[in-house]
């Protein structure tokens, strides 16, 4: 599988800056192929993706994406407001280098998808699109909002993803070996100074940029690139670096997996720890509200304690002075006296 960076007005300097990543969704799996770019840009560790609430439920890779504190929504307004309001809130209060990916379109690009967005946009007097969807904007716009009102975003990267040869298009196509032969980036950087701030305005920003997509994508289908190529500027990595990563983590992962099935099968009490630890995450999965958010309840809990501690601690220096000050206006009120 070969993976091509390019990009538009993006310093090639710029490394965990805290942003939102808007992206069209071609397929279930962008956000895997995506972090071929994050480790050439950034971190994977800064990396959040917001995802369906369902996907948090699935043994193993659900229950990690909890831990790794990523964003998953229930697409009702009414919750996911308070939800998202306390986990970006958490972001911004830690100062974490956030790199938040968003999926606009809110599915990935199937024939059931683009009926639907064909159904809306016929509608609504919209475009039809035929390389995108319709882009979601409410969960958008209120990521932004927020981030910026509280310092929390320095920049919003817009990310078109297209593929030439065979579409990977979900899982099932991963397990088989069905991998894309190429996966092409482009990608735009605009400073959140250059970003409209009201929520009519986001929302047409946004719009526009998906309107550029699907202009951007039909050229890259037709010749092959996403800008012309004397314009074309590839990313500028040390893909060495990139390349020792990698087979580190591979080996990395084998050799741990290896070490758990050996423990397994010869532990009883490791069978046991294993059941245990997987009802806890199954009931907390289910019934509970994820262990994403145990981790904000925490957060939250800390703080507030720091503040009573210190409200505390100020209070009795106050009143300490007070004190002081009394015992300070008896004695001289005695030695006048005396006098």
């Amino acid at each position: 599988m070969n993976v091509r960076i390019t990009t538009e007005d993006f310093p090639s300097n710029l490394r965990n800056e805290k942003v939102v990543i808007i992206m069209n969704h071609r397929t279930r799996l962008d956000w895997l192929y995506y972090w071929s770019v994050i480790l050439r840009q950034g971190k994977l560790e800064n990396e959040k993706i917001i995802l369906k609430n369902e996907l948090k439920r699935i043994p193993g890779a659900g229950w990690a994406m909890q831990i790794a504190m990523f964003i998953f929504l229930k697409r009702n307004w009414d919750k996911d407001e308070k939800y998202l309001h306390q986990i970006l809130h958490y972001f911004t209060d830690t100062n974490y280098p956030l790199q938040l990916l968003i999926f606009p379109e809110g599915t990935d690009y199937d024939t059931h998808s683009v009926t639907k967005s064909t159904s809306y946009a016929l509608k609504n007097n919209l475009p039809i699109y035929k390389h995108v969807l319709h882009p979601r904007l409410r969960g958008f716009t209120y990521c932004v909002e927020q981030l910026r009102s509280r310092h929390g975003i320095d920049a919003i990267y817009d990310v078109t993803v297209g593929y030439h040869g065979n579409i990977c298009q979900s899982e099932s196509d991963l397990a088989m070996g069905n991998f894309p032969q190429h996966v092409h980036f482009h990608m735009k950087r605009h400073p959140i100074t250059t970003v409209p701030e009201s929520t009519e305005g986001l929302e047409k920003w946004c719009t526009e940029k998906w309107t550029e997509k699907e202009a951007t994508l039909a050229r890259f289908y037709k010749d092959g690139r996403f800008v012309p190529e004397q314009e074309e500027k590839s990313m500028i990595v040390d893909d060495s670096s990139i390349r020792y990563q990698m087979i580190f983590w591979i080996v990395y992962w084998i050799t741990f997996l290896c070490v758990v099935f050996m423990l397994l099968y010869n532990f009883w009490w490791v069978r046991w720890y294993t059941v245990i630890v997987g009802t806890i995450f199954f009931l907390q999965s289910g019934y509970g509200s994820g262990f994403e958010m145990l981790q904000v309840k925490r957060h939250v809990l800390t703080t507030n304690n720091d503040s009573q501690n210190n409200y505390s601690h100020s209070e009795y220096s106050q009143q300490n002075m007070q004190n002081g000050i009394g015992k300070n206006t008896l004695r001289e009120a005695k030695d006048r006296k005396r006098s």
